[in-house]
């Protein structure tokens, strides 16, 4: 489920995610008032989502060289 008021974290760089990360994180064990962390678990679900399509688009070309058709040498 997205957040409405969640922006979109394409261009943000790897370093300002993580920090953006860090500080919900600790604004999160700051409040007590549950409404207010179920909203910061999504914004923070989706700030996970971004990293792990970052890490899924940088491994892709690496795994087209693992083919069985670059593996297997026909001679």
């Amino acid at each position: 489920m997205n957040h409405p008021l969640a922006e979109d974290y394409k261009h943000l760089s790897d370093i300002e995610l993580a920090d953006r990360m860090d500080s919900l994180n600790k604004k999160y064990w700051m409040t007590n008032n549950e409404q207010v962390r179920s909203q910061m678990v999504l914004i923070l679900d989706e700030l996970r989502l971004e990293v792990e399509r970052r890490r899924l688009l940088e491994k892709e070309p690496q795994e087209e060289n693992k083919t069985l058709d670059n593996l297997i040498k026909i001679s």
